[in-house]
């Protein structure tokens, strides 16, 4: 069997693959979801990914999808859609019981919440020093040191253009009003 390296060989292997155990694909497009597929008189909307982990990276919504189809289901058990990870031996006995629409949109809004949860960590950090940096050292935000500013970008350029908001511009040979004594 072909082994993919990325979605795309994911789609290949599935096109080749699904019909063998009952799958058929309805409908392809490049938007989210990617394909709408069927088994048994019961159609799908799926979402092809490498890693099951991209959905979230992605940033799909659980609330439009119904599989995630990947080759790698790096989840560990912690997802409320059905996962058909192409790699492994039974992918095709998976259980495609889907959850209830208050379940999808519950699980939707944790997933949001959490998201906001780790972003505001990172504000909040920015705040307390001036640069918060990644495990190599590298920059991850820099932070304005304007008085009273939260802004934090996530690069040199972001922030050297949100500063230039902070100072009107001056005709030559005048004097800033913060300057001024």
């Amino acid at each position: 069997m072909f082994t993919p390296e990325n979605e795309l060989g994911v789609i290949v292997v599935f096109a080749q693959e699904g019909p063998r155990h009952g799958f058929h694909i309805k409908a392809i497009q490049a938007a989210f979801p990617d394909a709408v597929v069927e088994k048994g008189g019961v159609s799908y909307r799926a979402e092809f990914e490498f890693r099951a982990s991209s959905f979230d990276q992605h940033g799909h919504d659980y609330r439009k999808c119904d599989l995630i189809i990947c080759w790698d289901n790096d989840r560990n058990g912690s997802c409320i859609l059905p996962i058909l990870a192409l790699s492994e031996q039974d992918w095709a006995a998976t259980d495609l019981a889907l959850p209830m629409e208050v379940e999808r949109k519950a699980y939707y809004w944790r997933r949001r919440a959490l998201v906001a949860e780790r972003t505001l960590r990172i504000e909040r950090a920015a705040q307390s020093e001036p640069i918060a940096r990644d495990r190599n050292g590298k920059p991850m935000l820099y932070r304005c040191d304007f008085p009273g500013c939260l802004f934090a970008a996530r690069t040199q350029n972001g922030l050297n253009a949100h500063k230039r908001a902070h100072k009107p511009p001056t005709k030559v040979g005048q004097v800033p009003t913060d300057q001024r004594s």
